[in-house]
């Protein structure tokens, strides 16, 4: 099927399981992060003996507003496998440095992400005083932000790491991947661990704590900033 509004699978347990989008096999992997963008035929598949648990997070509200929901139906119950998401990241670098036409990129590999990050992570000089060790998912064709209309990340924060205080007019859905800690929303204290998923409402002061001294917290994010940048309404303060 596919749909109007856009959507994203961040995959948080099990081995097994793929999507496929538009043709293109995405395996998915604990810390993997699939795109399902505007109008994109996909389905999903589990082939294992054990579940697959992923957090899900779609502009539909935006969609909705805009009275713009519409959905298919596929003619099949599956669509055909065309090739896997690993060739198309094969495929990035040599198309790119030859300007040969490349398929939409659906699927940021955790083992990737997880390379760039702890690089990151070993750089004192990268450490954002508002985020820790802030990693955007961008669109690897346009340099642009994960989709149109969301905006994904990954951050660190090390042992006992503490941010600082600061707002947006961006909305923030959080999911804790790895990790215990502490937000400060407004007045309200919310405490985390692993599995949690907590928000950050738009304008709210907020900061992070790791309470761990001994291990780091990676946390997971979505938001509505594309959106509000596209519409010159962003705006950032500390």
């Amino acid at each position: 099927h596919r749909h109007t509004p856009a959507a994203l699978r961040f995959v948080i347990e099990g081995n097994g399981a793929y999507t496929t989008v538009n043709g293109q096999q995405c395996v998915m992997e604990p810390g993997d992060l699939i795109l399902t963008p505007k109008l994109t035929w996909h389905d999903h598949s589990n082939d294992s003996n054990q579940p697959m648990l992923w957090l899900d997070g779609l502009d539909f509200p935006l969609v909705t507003a805009l009275h713009q929901v519409m959905q298919e139906r596929y003619s099949e119950r599956r669509q055909p496998i065309e090739k896997s998401s690993e060739e198309v990241m094969d495929q990035l670098g040599a198309s790119k440095r030859h300007g040969v036409p490349l398929a939409d990129f659906f699927h940021y590999k955790w083992r990737d992400t997880q390379k760039t990050l702890r690089a990151l992570a070993r750089s004192p000089e990268t450490r954002d005083r508002f985020d820790g060790y802030l990693l955007e998912y961008r669109n690897p064709l346009t340099g642009g932000p994960t989709m149109t209309t969301i905006q994904c990340a990954l951050q660190i924060l090390p042992p006992g790491d503490e941010t600082e205080t600061h707002r947006h007019t961006s909305t923030v859905i959080y999911h804790v991947f790895r990790g215990k800690g502490t937000t400060q929303i407004g007045e309200r204290r919310f405490d985390w661990e692993r599995g949690d998923s907590f928000v950050v409402p738009l304008w709210y002061n907020h900061r992070h704590l790791n309470r761990s001294s001994s291990e780091e917290a990676i946390l997971f994010s979505m938001s509505d900033a594309p959106v509000l940048k596209a519409l010159d309404l962003y705006r950032e303060e500390s």
